[in-house]
């Protein structure tokens, strides 16, 4: 509750929290079943008392182990790194692979991800060589405009896309949801099929396709 954090910041902080807490509970999960398993095997007569060829020979046996499921060590360690790093949480939406949607779950192995259409898509940790989170603090739009070649004065285009911007940032509602004015960044190519002029619209987290929308509309 730190009053020079920002709002977004802390928001954030309370999604990453909740992402970590889950990772946690998990992690104690399993180092309990590993303890218990411990605990179990020195219990059974003989264990104790077994010679350092024994031990030696079980040294293998884990690493012979850990070769055969590096897959599954990779994930795990993948994961943590992730999570540490703060790439994702709960509730961000990202990219991997041309796969979007919404996370829903951060596994020990794996990270869920629900599509649009509802479908879990479930991405190995150690799949994901690169992705792109469109809601980590803050969001964004590139709203491209096609202006036909009939329209010859790029000026006209120019202020009508100014009064949208001045209309838009002074609207109550959708106002409220730009951290930044919008920017009118002009003219981004030439093409056959016309002009292609940009605006940026900069918005809170999960905002930026009801701002773009709307935007568009006005324009």
């Amino acid at each position: 509750a730190d009053v020079d954090v920002s709002e977004r910041e802390l928001a954030r902080r309370q999604q990453r929290f909740i992402s970590l807490l889950r990772v946690t509970h998990r992690l104690i999960n399993v180092a309990g079943l590993v303890l218990v398993g411990i605990w179990v095997l020195l219990d059974i007569p003989g264990v104790r008392s077994v010679s350092n060829s024994l031990i030696l020979a079980g040294g293998a046996l884990l690493g012979a182990l850990a070769f055969v499921f590096q897959g599954f060590l990779r994930d795990f360690v993948t994961g943590l790194v992730m999570l540490l790093e703060d790439r994702y949480a709960i509730g961000d939406w990202i990219e991997v692979d041309g796969v979007q949607g919404e996370v829903v779950d951060v596994g020990l192995f794996s990270t869920q991800i629900r599509c649009l259409d509802q479908r879990i898509n479930i991405v190995d940790n150690s799949s994901i060589l690169q992705m792109r989170n469109a809601t980590k603090l803050r969001s964004g739009s590139l709203i491209t405009f096609l202006i036909s070649h009939r329209q010859s004065d790029l000026a006209v285009v120019f202020s009508t896309l100014s009064d949208v911007i001045e209309t838009f940032k002074d609207d109550p509602i959708w106002g409220d949801r730009l951290i930044g004015e919008p920017i009118l960044r002009g003219v981004k190519r030439i093409s056959a099929l016309g002009v292609h002029m940009q605006v940026l619209l900069i918005t809170r987290a999960g905002e930026q396709w009801a701002t773009e929308r709307e935007f568009q509309r006005l324009a």
